[in-house]
């Protein structure tokens, strides 16, 4: 993220990726408390984005994810809120409740996260401002591949001596 005089430095999170969430869900949380309901996604993208600048989390907007197939890249969606690489945010305003078509978006989103940032763990969810007012979510996470690179492999029975 670029640095300017006129924003504060922003933390470089020593938060895991379970408490970015959790303090996403508690600034939610907050937006639907005090907007109340009926607000546009927009909206609560709008608070939620003042309320983790405020918090110095790093946070982007609207980001492009894409997929690599065969050489060729392919937009995948444009996620709604990014959070310190780590959490991926699809927001849904005005809803009864989070649906399988929701839940699929925020899937394909972790699947180009994943290429995006393979060494990180990440969270992705869809978080429902209701039209009751109440803050719902749906999460999965992922975590990241671990390699044998420069560390000894063996298969189950064998000890890293027997060669």
């Amino acid at each position: 993220m670029k640095r300017s005089r006129f924003f504060p430095a922003v933390c470089s999170c020593t938060k895991t990726t379970d408490q970015l969430f959790q303090a996403c869900l508690g600034i939610a949380s907050t937006a639907a408390q005090k907007l109340g309901r009926g607000h546009s996604e927009k909206t609560f993208e709008n608070f939620m984005i003042d309320k983790l600048y405020e918090a110095r989390i790093p946070a982007l907007r609207q980001q492009t994810y894409f997929s690599h197939i065969d050489g060729k890249t392919y937009p995948v969606g444009i996620v709604d809120i990014e959070v310190d690489q780590s959490v991926i945010l699809e927001l849904k305003a005005n809803h009864n409740t989070i649906t399988e078509d929701f839940k699929t978006q925020a899937r394909r989103y972790l699947r180009s996260a994943r290429e995006k940032y393979p060494q990180n763990e990440l969270i992705a969810a869809v978080l429902l401002f209701t039209k009751s007012g109440e803050v719902v979510y749906w999460r999965v996470k992922s975590r990241p591949v671990r390699s044998c690179i420069d560390v000894p492999c063996v298969s189950p029975g064998e000890s890293a001596g027997d060669s």
